[in-house]
């Protein structure tokens, strides 16, 4: 039953903030910023410092999805023979 109401709670938040996007909450130094679900570890980072990625569902369909990462996670998802644009290597999360 726990298991169920987390999947609820994880399912209205995610049609409550569309793209991954969560709501901006104070940090420790009171400022708000942006935070984002990484599509990879389902952890909340700051949406400045991550990855965008928009995902095409076919050549036919015009529509898109935005989904976000941290630049660790996608690095260590990607194979090693697609290739890296520089910006991924910046930072560690």
């Amino acid at each position: 039953m726990l298991i169920a109401l987390e999947q609820r709670l994880a399912w209205s938040r995610l049609l409550q903030w569309p793209l991954g996007l969560m709501p901006m909450t104070p940090d420790s130094a009171g400022s708000h910023e942006a935070q984002v679900i990484c599509a990879f570890c389902g952890e909340p980072g700051p949406q400045d410092q991550a990855v965008m990625l928009v995902v095409y569902p076919s050549w036919s369909d015009p529509s898109t999805q935005t989904i976000y990462s941290h630049k660790l996670c996608l690095r260590e998802r990607l194979h090693s023979s697609v290739p890296k644009h520089p910006a991924l290597w910046d930072g560690e999360r």
